[in-house]
């Protein structure tokens, strides 16, 4: 059984602009041929892929006062705020794709009222599933991570969902982004609680 009515559009960032390495511009497109929207589409939901932002790949700037590319990540963040407005004033779900965390600043601009759920593959345990660019070994199993994201978006006030920091690179065969999309999906699909 899945989540009634439940309409998620899908908007792609495709930017490692605020990132310390490239690779997350990736990540839409490999959500994409991981089969996303199909499992989506089969697990009942109704969606829309509104496609991507224009790419901001990862580039070697000097850091001024601390930040990095600070102009490409607000020009980013800019888009996405517009662009997650869009989606949540036609009455949908956003399910933004980063791309780096920075694009998270964005969604929350553009989000208005209700629960966004945020999650950065970095919570998980890099020995057990490296997806991410930054090792962290006391992380959390892809089981305890579905689990949470299965809670999180069956609550009454869910409102759309933003992943980040998905490096492709790190997946040669695609095998992980397969096994976090079916994650995804489920707890896309569950109903609501």
């Amino acid at each position: 059984m899945t989540a009634p009515g439940r309409k998620v559009t899908i908007l792609g960032v495709p930017t490692s602009a605020g990132s310390h390495n490239p690779g997350q511009e990736k990540a839409p497109a490999a959500w994409r041929a991981a089969g996303l929207i199909e499992d989506l589409l089969a697990a009942g939901l109704d969606v829309a892929d509104r496609g991507d932002l224009p790419a901001a790949p990862f580039r070697p700037v000097q850091p001024v006062d601390g930040l990095r590319d600070v102009d490409r990540v607000a020009e980013v963040a800019g888009r996405v705020a517009s662009e997650v407005a869009a989606i949540r004033a036609a009455g949908r779900l956003p399910l933004v794709l980063g791309g780096d965390c920075t694009i998270t600043l964005g969604a929350l601009a553009g989000f208005g009222d209700g629960g966004l759920v945020y999650f950065d593959v970095d919570v998980l345990h890099t020995g057990l599933f490296p997806l991410a660019n930054f090792p962290h070994f006391a992380g959390l199993t892809l089981e305890e991570v579905s689990v949470c994201l299965t809670e999180f978006t069956r609550g009454e006030k869910f409102g759309g969902l933003v992943i980040t920091e998905v490096n492709p690179d790190h997946d040669p065969d695609g095998r992980l982004i397969k096994a976090l999309t079916a994650a995804v999906v489920k707890a896309l699909a569950a109903p609501a609680g």
